[in-house]
């Protein structure tokens, strides 16, 4: 998917009807800011969070969309899924979306992490080629809760 940073009004306006990676929208935000001079002007946008429980049980991660900044759907009747927890945090008074204006009717659903369990490595039999492969994982299927919005 790809992005389009607005600092003047606090979009991020989506340009297709992929599914909203929040890693990846986080990683794309952070390449913004090391390569363009005028958004490292901006407020920021995103705080992430990923706190551990107990042992390797890690909750998150969490992304926290800051300072007013929303994210606007591509404007063409689609269901847009949201994959990672994406809230607001005490900084935002405006809702994660906007969705005023749009012409098109664009459901959201939202794929929620509760948590995550980390395989230490070197204990599973696995060689160390494997164990690399496993740690590079960045998405593990048909494991999370959706919550229809």
């Amino acid at each position: 998917m790809s992005y389009t940073f607005d600092c003047a009004t606090k979009i991020i306006q989506l340009d297709t009807t992929d599914t909203l990676l929040m890693g990846d929208l986080y990683s794309r935000w952070k390449d913004e800011v090391i390569s363009d001079q005028m958004i490292t002007g901006c407020e920021q946008v995103f705080r992430v969070v990923k706190e551990p429980l107990q042992g390797t049980t890690f909750v998150g991660p969490y992304y926290f969309l800051m300072n007013d900044w929303q994210i606007r759907p591509f404007d063409t009747p689609h269901e847009l899924i949201v994959d990672g927890t994406l809230v607001q945090d005490q900084t935002s008074t405006l809702q994660s979306f906007k969705l005023d204006n749009l012409t098109s009717v664009v459901s959201i659903v939202r794929e929620i992490a509760v948590s995550v369990q980390v395989i230490e490595t070197g204990v599973s039999g696995l060689t160390t080629e494997e164990s690399m492969r496993l740690f590079q994982t960045d998405t593990l299927t048909n494991i999370k809760p959706s919550i229809n919005i």
